[in-house]
């Protein structure tokens, strides 16, 4: 908690602070406040567009949260942008699961 708090600080000085905001949207899914999470995952995409571990973690707190059409569009845009059959596998186990 003492680090969220910390993130947090931070974020309220800077509110720029990609890094921060990347950290607490992934306390976000970690601690299933999923709202937040995207909410702080997409402030994060629409500076870093290309940002493929906020798009992952995107779409896993959307699948957490029983949103599945944007579960599904993240995930399929993870996968293009990886391009690694290692991960499309990965990524298609967790689109079975919403299925």
């Amino acid at each position: 908690m003492k680090v969220i708090q910390q993130l947090l600080k931070v974020v309220r000085k800077d509110s720029m602070n990609i890094e921060a905001r990347m950290e607490l949207g992934i306390g976000g899914v970690i601690s299933t406040q999923y709202d937040t999470a995207v909410e702080r995952l997409l402030t994060v995409l629409k500076n870093q567009p290309q940002n493929v571990e906020a798009i992952s973690w995107l779409a896993d707190a959307y699948a957490a949260q029983g949103d599945k059409p944007n579960a599904l569009k993240w995930y399929q845009i993870s996968k293009r942008m990886v391009n690694n059959p290692v991960y499309s596998k990965e990524v298609d186990d967790r689109i079975k699961m919403l299925k």
